[in-house]
């Protein structure tokens, strides 16, 4: 239950992020710069599954990862999908994601999307739905990526509904634009808005990253981002 956009700048990327979860579900670690093999990266982290949602590497590569459908047998992953994040995190490219994707094993995983980000290069968006890998190489910023566990085809279709309507009346798709659209109740606050709230759930986080020829940045909000 994630809801992303994305728009890519001159000499790098903007990316924007609502994490939805159970409000029983334990509050995520606020981002911390950590190293993999001589990749420093920046990333909150999940206590309970472990591994991240979300990050951003100082090669100014980001790799964020929403949940996909549930498998309609009740199955989950054995390993956290959050997991699959942190192993990517020191990938130095699109190309070298793709290749660590291509030689794992992802039927360890429940059903996910990902998307993947690098300055100059079209974005890359992952889709595995337990049995098939689908990878988009040149995936549209004016596309949205977003999940719910309820009620699912009605909420895709009101948020890009709302999504289309934000970039109709704004001047031009920018940073602003985005801001706006991650705190937005369209067509009322509850569980199809982009800042989702449900009696069992909510956006529980907001993460704004900026990667520019010279800096990596993340700006992270804990709590849903109209508040």
């Amino acid at each position: 239950m994630c809801t992303v956009t994305w728009l890519q700048t001159r000499d790098g990327f903007e990316l924007r992020m609502n994490r939805d979860e159970l409000r029983t579900r334990a509050v995520g670690m606020p981002p911390a710069i950590c190293e993999r093999d001589g990749v420093r990266y920046i990333a909150p982290r999940d206590v309970e599954g472990g591994g991240t949602w979300i990050a951003a590497n100082d090669v100014g590569l980001a790799v964020c990862l929403l949940n996909g459908p549930s498998a309609p047998d009740g199955r989950t992953g054995v390993r956290s999908r959050g997991l699959l994040v942190e192993d990517l995190a020191d990938a130095r490219s699109v190309v070298d994601v793709r290749m660590q994707i291509g030689r794992t094993l992802l039927s360890s995983y429940a059903a996910f999307t990902m998307l993947v980000l690098e300055p100059g290069t079209a974005a890359c968006v992952a889709r595995w739905d337990g049995s098939t890998l689908i990878v988009d190489t040149a995936a549209q910023s004016s596309m949205l990526l977003t999940s719910s566990s309820v009620d699912l085809e009605a909420v895709v279709a009101s948020r890009a509904a709302v999504y289309r309507e934000y970039m109709r009346t704004s001047r031009g798709r920018d940073a602003e634009m985005l801001e706006q659209f991650h705190r937005d109740h369209s067509p009322e606050r509850g569980h199809r808005s982009v800042c989702m709230h449900r009696e069992d759930a909510c956006t529980v986080s907001y993460t704004r990253v900026a990667v520019c020829r010279d800096a990596v940045l993340m700006h992270y909000e804990d709590g849903p981002p109209c508040t």
